[in-house]
């Protein structure tokens, strides 16, 4: 598979200095613990206008594990009562081959070990309820496991395109993974599931559009 140059950054703001730019897609916002400043969405006000139908993966592929337990879901920050990390995403809606934004943001007071932005879950809600797009072909290779210390305000961006090739070149770097089938219209959610506690993720969610 040819790979494209993956629009990933990474950003520590300084204090009292205000990263912006006119770069589509790139959201970047001063050093702060108020998630209430963070540029972008959590989800979608309204439900969701479409639901598809369950659908499998390629025979032989094992589908990606959740892993997160819902009851330890967050919907944009994480934990809820004093957050720590933090998820915005910037459009609530999308269409096939467009471009989403989701931010990973520290928003703790102090230096925390954060793991690896990889570590998530890329979910669609069908009528069987919130399901895995991305499998493995044969066996699972395990998810990074590298912890690394971040500084208050580090920034991680995914720009995601909503296509199977998108999404495949978002997660090249897992060997053997890949999209199960062509993307369905509906709500996705994007979990971020490597915080500080076991099962406990912070998620966002978006749709996608005709």
């Amino acid at each position: 598979m040819q790979r494209r140059n993956m629009q990933r950054r990474e950003y520590v703001a300084a204090a009292g200095v205000v990263l912006s730019g006119s770069v589509t897609g790139c959201l970047v916002n001063e050093e702060t613990s108020d998630t209430e400043e963070l540029e972008g969405y959590v989800q979608p006000a309204e439900d969701p206008s479409v639901t598809p139908e369950p659908f499998d993966c390629p025979e032989g592929w094992q589908r990606v594990e959740q892993q997160f337990s819902e009851s330890e879901l967050a919907w944009g920050e994480y934990p809820q009562d004093d957050p720590v990390y933090a998820l915005r995403v910037s459009d609530t809606a999308v269409r096939y081959g467009e471009t989403v934004t989701v931010t990973h943001t520290l928003v703790a007071d102090d230096p925390t070990p954060t793991q690896s932005p990889m570590n998530y879950n890329l979910q669609l809600h069908t009528e069987e309820g919130w399901t895995e797009i991305r499998g493995w072909k044969g066996e699972q290779i395990p998810y990074p496991a590298s912890e690394e210390e971040k500084s208050p305000g580090w920034q991680y961006e995914r720009e995601l395109e909503m296509s199977t090739a998108g999404i495949d070149d978002d997660t090249g770097s897992l060997d053997g993974m890949s999209t199960c089938d062509d993307l369905l219209t509906g709500r996705y959610r994007l979990v971020w599931w490597a915080v500080d506690e076991a099962d406990a993720g912070v998620g966002v969610a978006f749709d996608l559009i005709e």
